[in-house]
């Protein structure tokens, strides 16, 4: 018996069983008495069995907003990925005596986490955690259960990799002919991510196998942009893929929409486009434009054209026989595929022997596939014109003026100029294209056009349009050069002697002749020339020669004739001073 208001008691022997103890107490009254009895009973428990997490009942979800939650599928290699910071972790638990869990505790990389969460439930055999997976790239989430009893269940690993990376290709082909074969010419080859411009691409069939790789994991979408989204394809286990289609005529626009095993979504809408093109291209010479050149080894320049006058991509074989007489062929590879093509003659293979003043012909050919595998069925034939002979320059006129608006056909007949301003004829031998300056030194290249437009002609004028005629400065004495090339090149200079004229400050030429014929084509017949001028001044006619239209009474009146002058002054109704000549 104790007599103490508190006790405690050892037992020594281990208990090995669940036991049951009695305690009895009663309560010392005055005189040594004691009170009732009271008796408390309780039991011991020996549990030394740890709880267990089961681990095929683990859940792991990435929050997408307040209230929604996204399983993660944990992948082949024991991995949870997410493109989220906050997870949600689920489960089951069980322990040998049920309902004798106390809490379920998670550390990440070994330390506790903020996020731990108790369930002391009896009743409760699941539990939920909420975890923060920021920064993760790589971290350890560790599960562990206490039962009652303080005994750890075996520690539970979650490895979790945060990425919020964009899905991109590891590789993507578009095979054009649809075999699957090794055909280089016919295959696209894309990596990364797609640019920005979808890229086109012809082929000249209607098979087309797209195929490439990506993250292992991932969910792939991809086909005809319409309908949409395309169709999902399926993403093999080292994430490569491939998909077949069938084609139309026409061009066909292909979306692309890849999540990657972290979430992450990224559509390519179009990512490129198809067309199909059995039609092989044309091609034209751009270079020289003329068909003419002055050099034996020249540079040839090619254009490659689909039929709707497009540009078409091609690579193309230039073919012809050298002046030593042997068979050449210049050909590109498939790196060139272009809607240019340059050609430079090596100078051990000239197209012919050419000597300054020789004119020869030579023949090219030209063969090409576009980038869709349309081969030309034959060359084009092309003729190259080797000229070395400069051209002859066999007239140049210069003329004041430009001639005035004809008010009649009377005034048709007669060449009336204002002194302000002249033109230039230049007549050759050939073709050729002229320009002109006023400083004797200047290089051809430099000098001014004339308003024929630059194009060749054996009679060059610059007369053909205002923009051709030449200003000149009142009151001084101008020259002006001439020089000319031919459509190969050849340069010829008509500046052997300048080209001359004066601007007059005062005018004091004709501004407008009228002149009427006899009423009666006879000899006594008199014809009237009449003369308008922006200023009171004398006017003399000393000879004249009549239109070839004229009649014969007129011609015997004018031609080789002495003139006699009549000055009147008389101002016209325009203003301007008249005066009259009578033959």
């Amino acid at each position: 018996p104790l007599s103490l208001s508190s006790f405690s008691v050892t037992f020594n022997d281990p208990l090995t069983a669940p036991t049951y103890f009695e305690l009895k107490a009663r309560k010392v009254l005055g005189g040594n008495r004691l009170g009732p009895e009271a008796i408390w009973k309780f039991g011991v428990i020996v549990d030394k069995a740890p709880p267990v997490i089961a681990a095929n009942s683990i859940a792991v979800a990435r929050q997408l907003d307040d209230t929604t939650f996204e399983t993660i599928t944990i992948s082949p290699d024991g991995i949870y990925r997410t493109n989220r910071e906050s997870l949600k972790v689920t489960g089951t638990f069980s322990d040998a005596a049920p309902g004798e869990i106390k809490d379920i505790a998670i550390k990440r990389d070994d330390h506790p986490t903020a996020n731990t969460d108790a369930d002391d439930a009896d009743d409760v055999s699941d539990f939920t955690l909420e975890v923060d997976a920021k920064d993760s790239a790589a971290s350890t989430f560790t599960l562990i259960a206490h039962d009652k009893a303080g005994n750890p269940s075996a520690p539970l690993s979650l490895n979790v990799i945060h990425d919020s990376t964009e899905p991109s290709f590891a590789s993507l082909t578009i095979d054009r002919d649809g075999s699957g074969a090794v055909y280089a010419p016919q295959d696209i080859a894309l990596s990364g991510t797609l640019p920005p411009s979808p890229p086109s691409f012809t082929t000249r069939f209607t098979a087309v196998r797209v195929s490439g790789s990506t993250a292992a994991g991932s969910t792939l979408s991809l086909g005809p942009a319409s309908p949409s989204p395309p169709a999902q394809v399926t993403v093999n286990a080292d994430g490569t893929f491939s998909k077949d289609f069938t084609l139309s005529s026409g061009t066909t626009q292909f979306a692309i929409r890849i999540t990657n095993p972290f979430g992450t979504t990224k559509m390519w809408d179009p990512a490129f486009s198809v067309g199909v093109d059995n039609t092989p291209p044309t091609v034209t010479l751009t270079e020289p434009a003329t068909g003419y050149t002055r050099i034996a080894a020249p540079t040839l320049v090619f254009a490659t054209k689909k039929q709707d006058a497009t540009d078409d991509n091609a690579v193309c074989t230039l073919i012809y026989t050298a002046a030593n007489g042997i068979a050449t062929s210049l050909e590109q590879t498939e790196e060139d595929y272009s809607a240019s093509h340059t050609f430079a003659i090596p100078e051990g293979r000239v197209l012919a022997l050419l000597s300054p003043g020789e004119e020869k012909i030579a023949t090219v050919s030209v063969l090409c596939t576009d980038e869709a595998g349309n081969a030309m069925a034959s060359p084009t034939r092309f003729t190259i014109n080797l000229d070395a002979k400069l051209p002859e320059i066999t007239n140049v006129v210069m003329q004041n003026g430009i001639p005035l608006p004809t008010t009649s056909d009377e005034d048709a007949r007669f060449g009336f100029y204002l002194f302000t301003q002249t033109y230039f004829t230049v007549t050759a031998s050939e073709p050729v294209k002229c320009r002109y300056t006023s400083l004797q030194s200047i290089a051809y290249e430099y000098m001014n056009h004339f308003s024929d437009g630059g194009t060749f002609s054996a009679s060059v004028s610059s007369s053909n349009a205002p923009t051709g005629v030449i200003s000149l400065t009142d009151g001084r004495e101008q020259s002006f050069y001439l020089d000319c090339v031919d459509r190969a090149g050849n340069l010829v200079s008509a500046r052997g002697s300048a080209y001359h004229v004066a601007t007059h400050t005062d005018l004091g030429g004709p501004i407008r002749i009228v002149a009427t014929e006899p009423s009666v084509a006879s000899s006594t017949g008199q014809p009237t020339l009449q003369v308008a001028t922006d200023a009171q001044s004398e006017c003399t006619i000393k000879s004249m020669t009549a239109p070839v239209s004229a009649s014969s009474a007129m011609k015997a009146l004018f031609d080789n004739k002495v003139m006699r002058r009549v000055n009147t002054n008389t101002p016209a109704n325009d203003g301007y001073y008249w005066s009259s000549f009578i033959p």
